[in-house]
């Protein structure tokens, strides 16, 4: 039988809710919750420097890049599937930058909103 990669649900209106499928997400912390409602927003790679200073800005560069890569591994960890397994990763990883993977599924409640909303003034131009 096949498997399916389960649909990642980012609702950030209202309290912050992530669902893996049919799972709701929970977080130890509120940093992978920031990162990963952070990336989604963003939408692009975003550079580790400037992630590690927005999210550890009183700390050294040092170890801002410790706490950054502690949290995209509890991020990375939280994201798998019940079974330990994804097909298709949520996050794209490189050695400067990391982002939200454009091939995942992956929902955002405010991105919902924004084509609902470019679609919408565009019918009523039309």
């Amino acid at each position: 039988m096949a498997e399916q990669t389960s649909v990642l649900n980012i609702f950030a209106l209202g309290p912050p809710e992530i669902r893996l499928g049919e799972r709701l997400v929970i977080f130890p912390t509120r940093k992978p919750l920031t990162l990963l409602i952070y990336l989604a927003i963003e939408g692009e790679l975003q550079p580790c420097e400037h992630l590690a200073v927005l999210l550890w800005p009183d700390a050294s560069l040092e170890h801002s890049y410790a706490s950054l890569r502690n949290t995209l591994g509890q991020l990375q960890t939280i994201l798998r599937r019940s079974d330990g397994q994804t097909l298709t990763p949520y996050l794209s990883v490189t050695h400067h930058a990391l982002g939200l993977n454009p091939g995942a599924e992956i929902e955002f409640d405010l991105q919902t909103i924004a084509q609902a909303y470019k679609q919408a003034r565009a019918d009523r131009s039309s």
